[in-house]
């Protein structure tokens, strides 16, 4: 678009994205989530909890020694969909906090229940920390509206999933650590030798 004021393309930078997503939240609380019946608030819950879904994961390979990003699917969801920004999950995330305070423990009836955690489990191993935030937003809500049967799972997820990032961070120490003494030991030997050299050739 050209300005009519300096008649130049508009720049836009990256400062401009949190306005944008609060403009997203607002035409979705209000025009959508604010004035709809609990059945409609209850299927727009679920359909954000399967683009959330498709979020991709930090995963640690087995074979590499730094986190890489893995975009994964489950048996619930196409895998020809589009994967789905950094933006547009907060949009969808900030959306389904103020979804579940309002539906309460209705938010996790029948499947609503394995949408809900599934789509949190992906997105707090999000790489942006955005997404996480949000995240950490969503899980607040769950914990102040849904039952406690639903508590206890998402605390079984929480405390699982900490033990195998311990796990993978040790793995990864071990892994730097090996790495170093090999560099260490490669220099020392290197070292040696070089003297070694010099003194023969004295």
């Amino acid at each position: 678009t050209t300005s009519i004021f300096r008649g130049s393309a508009r720049h836009f930078s990256s400062a401009d994205a949190p306005l944008a997503r609060l403009a997203a939240n607002r035409v979705l609380r209000r025009g959508l989530g604010e004035i709809s019946s609990e059945i409609l608030q209850k299927a727009i819950l679920d359909h954000l909890s399967e683009i959330c879904n498709l979020a991709p994961m930090i995963e640690l390979q087995q074979d590499d020694e730094v986190a890489t990003v893995a975009t994964t699917s489950t048996n619930h969801f196409s895998t020809s969909a589009a994967v789905p920004n950094e933006h547009q999950l907060q949009v969808a995330l900030a959306e389904m906090s103020h979804l579940v305070t309002s539906l309460g423990e209705a938010a996790c009836e029948s499947s609503s229940s394995s949408l809900l955690l599934s789509a949190i489990r992906k997105c707090r191993m999000h790489a942006d920390p955005g997404v996480r935030c949000e995240t950490a937003t969503l899980s607040a809500a769950l914990v102040n509206s849904v039952p406690h049967n639903i508590l206890c799972e998402l605390l079984q997820d929480g405390i699982e999933e900490c033990k195998t990032h311990h796990e993978q961070l040790l793995e990864l120490l071990k892994r730097t650590s090996d790495a170093s003494e090999t560099a260490t030991a490669a220099a020392s030997t290197g070292a040696r030798t070089t003297s070694s050299n010099k003194r023969s050739f004295r």
